[in-house]
């Protein structure tokens, strides 16, 4: 999903998980939230980040520029090679 909307020319904001680290450029076709979300000055520095890229027409559309730019150099086989070896390592846990 994440490449898809890149793909289609928008910066994805998610958490930042297994694989999706992978795929977003944190701050450039993307914005990665810490997992667990503390209220504390990591928390805010990642709301301010998102805020600032809402409000900055001229950031968010580097960033759609960017994320599209970004997804068209992966190949389906590529994301699916990624995703088998994040399976093949959790399993091994």
């Amino acid at each position: 999903m994440v490449l898809e909307a890149q793909a289609s020319a928008l910066p994805v904001v998610a958490f930042q998980a297994e694989g999706v680290c992978d795929i977003i450029q944190d701050g450039i076709t993307g914005w990665l939230a810490p997992v667990a979300l503390r209220q504390n000055e990591e928390s805010a520095h990642f709301e301010r980040a998102i805020a600032g890229a809402v409000d900055d027409d001229e950031r968010r559309i580097n960033a759609s520029v960017d994320a599209r730019r970004w997804a068209m150099s992966w190949r389906w086989s590529e994301a699916m090679e990624k995703c088998v070896d994040t399976y093949r390592e959790a399993m091994i846990k």
